[in-house]
């Protein structure tokens, strides 16, 4: 049975949620750096990132926590793609054109994401942030709090009890993990749906109005809609070769 995996990442902390053949949520994990929002649930668990530890054993070194956070994701990723084994990935893109430290780490941390997918032989899709809005709470600037609750009226009627406020955890803390799971359901979600509108099980018709932009949407960056394009792929052709 194919898996259809949703990855929303950002530096410290983010998501993979992983879609049954039905569009039912079946795994999912999550980073935070706040201890007490890591749960373990009956479909998956959440990962502590150690930043403050990090930060103190970098001592003068300013680069130390981005490598440090790095190495952390890229075994956790790593981890990931060999328990669970994906056949469809789709990956929320970072900012274009931005130029800030910050967006330069969440490059590398999806860069790491594409990577697997295209060595375990995944199809992979990279989603632009408005059209995975677009998709789930069918607005293009919708509050984090609409995301989640799209999500949960829609496809995961359980995400809201992945995580709760405790003491010491504020509701901030809680909609940051919901928000990053609630992400990452909506892009396996569109992974699906792409896959079944390409079998011709399901028609454009059959969605609703602000899904068919989503998928319809062409930018300057990506002047072809999605359904214009094929999977990603590894690609032999650029292997290494030895000469």
């Amino acid at each position: 049975m194919p898996r259809f995996h949703g990855y929303d990442l950002s530096t410290n902390h983010g998501a993979v949620v992983e879609l049954g053949d039905d569009g039912k949520p079946a795994w999912y994990g999550y980073v935070t750096d706040v201890q007490k929002a890591v749960r373990k649930g009956a479909l998956g668990c959440g990962h502590h990132l150690p930043v403050a530890k990090m930060k103190k054993a970098s001592g003068r070194d300013p680069d130390y926590l981005h490598v440090a956070r790095l190495q952390f994701w890229g075994q956790l990723l790593d981890h990931w793609f060999q328990i669970r084994r994906p056949d469809f990935v789709a990956i929320e893109e970072f900012a274009f054109g931005s130029r800030t430290r910050g967006q330069h780490d969440i490059a590398a941390i999806s860069g790491i994401a594409r990577y697997l997918a295209l060595t375990s032989g995944s199809k992979l899709r990279l989603h632009n942030p408005m059209d995975v809005k677009l998709f789930s709470a069918h607005e293009g600037d919708p509050e984090p709090e609409q995301m989640i609750g799209a999500v949960v009226e829609r496809w995961w009627p359980g995400l809201d009890e992945v995580v709760a406020v405790v003491k010491g955890l504020t509701q901030a803390g809680v909609n940051t993990v919901l928000g990053d799971l609630a992400d990452a359901c909506c892009l396996a979600r569109m992974a699906w749906t792409e896959d079944l509108l390409r079998k011709g099980v399901i028609k454009m018709r059959d969605l609703a109005e602000a899904e068919i932009r989503a998928f319809n949407r062409a930018t300057m960056a990506r002047p072809v809609s999605v359904l214009g394009r094929e999977w990603l792929v590894a690609d032999d052709r650029w292997m290494p070769r030895q000469t």
